[in-house]
């Protein structure tokens, strides 16, 4: 997903990097460059609401409390 990411960024294709972004996010939300790289793209995109909704899901989906928070805030 991370090199799909960047050759849709050079195809000048946001929301299909989004949309890659946001696979890695929710397969390793521990990750925080894959939160961090989300969030810009989300910057970049004007689009808070799904960067939004992708941490909302994370945090749902994992067991670890500790990450729950980072996820939700």
């Amino acid at each position: 997903h991370g090199e799909l990411v960047e050759l849709y960024l050079r195809l000048d294709q946001k929301e299909a990097a989004i949309e890659h972004m946001v696979a890695l996010v929710l397969l390793e939300p521990s990750v925080v460059t894959h939160r961090d790289k989300l969030e810009g793209l989300a910057a970049a995109a004007s689009r808070w609401d799904r960067f939004a909704d992708v941490l909302v899901t994370a945090a749902d989906d994992v067991d670890d409390d500790e990450l729950k928070v980072v996820l939700w805030s």
